[in-house]
């Protein structure tokens, strides 16, 4: 203790409580003169993308990509990589770190179908129709196992939904014909439906 110190005064930085340990400092800020010669020093903050890299992980493989995912090893919400207990999205932050800005209102769409992922090249801008469109396959649901098509009144029938609405394509006898002609209409409507399209 300093000679001449009352025990029990505060600290004389600004806006600290704690008691006084040497040259008018409390503990803490004593020991951060001692040792980086200010008792102000604070440890150097982690920039966006620092944050950004600590939580990727390499590794996971998409059937249908030529690269490999890269992994979000922290949290996650609804499957989506997130920040900051789920205020910002990983794959947003991704993007914008190493593509560009998001326009407001603007999606950003895995190619990959992997909710987790956060590579740049696995993510492309995309309106709330077309990010709809690049589906992984059908719904859990599925009596049929193929997107778009359900057995109906002893047929198969193919449906496509497109900006809100249900587009009849046919009733087929056979599960390859309505799964041929729903894939069809798909590609004739849909911009973003990769799957449909390799």
């Amino acid at each position: 203790m300093t000679p001449g110190i009352v025990v029990g005064m505060p600290c004389s930085i600004d806006g600290c409580e704690r008691p006084v340990h040497g040259h008018g400092w409390c503990n803490t800020h004593y020991r951060r003169w001692q040792r980086h010669g200010d008792p102000l020093w604070q440890p150097p903050r982690p920039g966006v993308e620092e944050k950004f890299w600590r939580g990727v992980g390499m590794g996971s493989r998409q059937p249908h990509m030529a690269t490999p995912c890269w992994e979000w090893t922290r949290g996650r919400t609804g499957g989506y990589g997130s920040i900051r207990g789920g205020q910002i999205t990983a794959h947003r932050t991704a993007y914008q770190l190493h593509v560009g800005p998001i326009p407001v209102g603007s999606y950003v769409d895995h190619r990959c179908h992997n909710r987790g992922c956060v590579r740049p090249d696995h993510l492309r801008l995309a309106t709330n129709k077309q990010n709809q469109e690049n589906l992984s396959g059908p719904h859990q649901d599925s009596s049929s196992g193929v997107r778009g098509v359900s057995w109906e009144k002893g047929r198969w029938r193919a449906c496509v939904v497109h900006d809100g609405h249900k587009i009849n394509v046919g009733r087929f006898v056979t599960l390859d014909e309505a799964e041929a002609a729903v894939r069809a209409k798909r590609l004739e409507l849909f911009t973003h439906n990769d799957l449909d399209r390799t």
